[in-house]
C-alpha cells in the first residue's frame, strides 16, 4: 500500500504567508482592448440577428403586398434558421467560457484554494505547479490579431496549473489574464512545492 501523498511544507507556507485571502481577479484591460471586444462581439450580433431580421422583414412586407406564397414561407423559415443557429452558437460558447472558468482559482487563502465553481483544494494535497506558456498569435486576420496584442499587452503569457495529489480533481488554474500578476507569480514562487515549466 504507497503513502498518501501529503505536502506540509505548503499547508504550513498558507499559514504563514496568507493570513487574508487573496482574490485572484480577471484582469480589467485597457480601454483600447474593451473597445475592440465590444465591437467584435457586435460585429458578430449584427451578422446573426441581422439576416434574419431582414428575412423576416422581406417575407413580412411581401406577404403585406401580395399574400402567402411560398416565397414567404421560405423567407420565415430561413430566419427561423439563422436565428436558431444564432442561438445554439451563443449557448455553446457561454457553455464553453463557463467549462473554461470553472477551474480557475478565486481565492488563496490558508485553509486551501478556492476554485470559481466553488470546490477547495488543501494545501497538504499540492503536487506541484506547471508553468505552462500561452500561445496566443493570430494568423491571418488582423482585426483579431490587433485585439488579442491588445488584450495581452503588458502580460506575461503564462498560466499556471496547480496540480493535486487527488488525480480525479482537475487542476487548479491560474491563467495570464490576471490582476496584479507579477505579484501572484512572485507569490507561487515561494510556494514549497515542485515546478515544471512546459513551454
Amino acid at each position: 500500500m504507497t503513502d498518501k501523498f501529503i505536502n506540509q511544507p505548503a499547508d504550513d507556507w498558507a499559514k504563514r504567508n496568507l493570513v487574508r485571502a487573496i482574490e485572484i481577479k480577471p484582469l480589467h484591460n485597457s480601454v483600447l482592448s474593451q473597445i475592440l471586444v465590444a465591437l467584435a462581439i457586435g460585429f458578430v450580433v449584427l451578422i446573426f440577428l441581422g439576416i434574419p431580421a431582414g428575412l423576416f422583414y422581406g417575407s413580412t412586407v411581401r406577404y403585406a403586398t401580395e399574400g402567402w406564397s411560398s416565397e414567404v414561407s421560405r423567407g420565415f423559415t430561413l430566419g427561423s434558421i439563422f436565428l436558431l443557429a444564432f442561438v445554439a452558437l451563443a449557448s455553446f460558447l457561454i457553455f464553453y467560457v463557463w467549462r473554461l472558468r470553472r477551474n480557475q482559482v478565486k481565492f488563496l487563502t490558508s485553509e486551501g484554494i478556492f476554485t470559481r465553481d466553488g470546490k477547495k483544494r488543501d494545501w497538504k494535497n499540492l503536487k506541484y505547479l506547471d508553468f505552462k506558456s500561452v500561445q496566443t498569435e493570430v494568423r491571418g486576420n488582423i482585426f483579431l490579431r490587433l485585439m488579442t496584442r491588445a488584450m495581452y499587452a503588458d502580460v506575461q503569457k503564462i498560466k499556471v496549473e496547480m496540480v493535486f495529489a487527488d488525480e480525479t480533481t482537475a487542476a487548479a488554474i491560474i491563467p495570464p489574464l490576471i490582476a496584479n500578476q507579477r505579484e501572484i507569480l512572485e507569490l507561487l514562487n515561494t510556494i514549497p512545492a515542485e515546478r515544471r515549466f512546459e513551454g
